[in-house]
């Protein structure tokens, strides 16, 4: 049975940016009618603060040398409100403009004391995955984060800060971005499995006598999927490589070795990508040897029964002929001895072809 497809987004009706100048602010992405919601996290190793939809005074208030403020928005729908927070913290307009596109690249790039990095999110839904456009945005003593729709994605996170597990709350906000960028390559380990269990089953269909029908639909389904997920994989290799090199000033070398952490295990999903890919090649090539096998059966059987036939028909031609003079037609045991010498000769043909392994 196929598996079910991917939701595709829904374009913002009426919405084109063609013809505009770079770094206007247009929301590309699926039309929405929830407020976008604000959640901020300031703490330190010995106190947090939470509120829900604070101001905009209050989240510049919260930013502070010796503290650490997470700012969290869940939907990028409403322009306005994404501007708003945009000037309060300095960013680009040109990133403006890429985080309100849910087709944007992903990439990480500095500018002065913030850096911007664009991931894609992959969850796993089922056999199947949503996949989601987040913004990452770090600066002295912030990360801001950018979430097309809400959703519970950086609830781990939350917990370590609010529980205090680990080093997140001794660390500054370079050590929250690895914990977000953390969790999210996390979340395309878990894809990447489920998809190599679909191909580890799809192989063993493959191998069956009868495969099923639809073996070459699945794995277009599932070849479809491993693009995506490199697609969202090999970019964010490539600003993660950026970050361990030492690009920026903002991320301390204490905190390079677990973004090369991040890096070793984007570079074993893009070698899980190539396997996936090769298998899946693999899987093809022997679904057609397969099928090529079965219809090889069933012309050799087609063959035999034809090869068998062709001197009996000579036998029925010969006695079918319309003479005058054909002795064995008056003969009383004529009839009788046609059909043993037609089973005799089909016989000993089945017998030759039996013994030579020829079915």
């Amino acid at each position: 049975m196929a598996r079910p497809r991917r939701t595709r987004r829904k374009k913002a009706a009426g919405v084109s940016k063609r013809g505009l100048p770079p770094g206007v602010p247009v929301y590309t992405g699926e039309a929405r009618d929830t407020p976008v919601s604000v959640h901020m996290l300031d703490y330190t190793g010995d106190a947090l603060t939470e509120a829900s939809d604070p101001t905009l005074e209050r989240l510049a208030a919260c930013v502070r040398p010796d503290t650490v403020t997470w700012i969290d928005l869940d939907g990028v729908h409403q322009v306005d409100r994404i501007q708003e927070v945009a000037a309060t913290f300095t960013l680009h307009p040109l990133w403006v403009e890429d985080l309100l596109n849910p087709s944007s690249r992903p990439k990480a790039e500095w500018l002065d004391d913030r850096l911007f990095v664009l991931i894609r999110v992959l969850s796993p839904k089922g056999e199947d995955f949503e996949v989601e456009q987040i913004a990452l945005v770090m600066g002295p003593g912030f990360v801001l984060s950018f979430q097309e729709r809400p959703g519970d994605v950086w609830e781990p996170v939350r917990t370590r800060i609010r529980e205090r597990l680990g080093r997140i709350r001794d660390r500054g906000a370079d050590y929250l971005l690895h914990a977000l960028m953390d969790v999210v390559v996390d979340g395309y380990l878990a894809v990447l499995q489920g998809i190599e269990t679909r191909v580890d089953t799809l192989e063993d269909s493959a191998l069956q006598p009868r495969a099923a029908s639809d073996l070459l639909e699945q794995v277009t389904a599932l070849k479809s999927d491993l693009a995506v997920v490199r697609s969202a994989v090999w970019p964010l290799r490539e600003a993660v490589s950026a970050l361990v090199a030492g690009e920026g000033s903002l991320v301390e070398a204490r905190t390079v070795p677990y973004f090369r952490d991040i890096a070793d295990h984007l570079a074993m999903l893009v070698d899980g990508v190539d396997s996936g890919r090769e298998r899946l090649l693999t899987i093809v090539d022997l679904h057609l040897a397969q099928t090529s096998h079965q219809l090889n059966e069933v012309m050799r059987v087609l063959t035999v029964v034809s090869t068998v036939f062709i001197p009996l028909s000579f036998i029925v031609g010969l006695y079918g002929m319309n003479f005058d003079h054909m002795p064995e037609l008056h003969y009383n045991w004529g009839y009788p001895a046609v059909l043993g010498l037609m089973a005799v000769v089909a016989g000993s043909m089945l017998a030759f072809f039996r013994r030579n392994g020829w079915f």
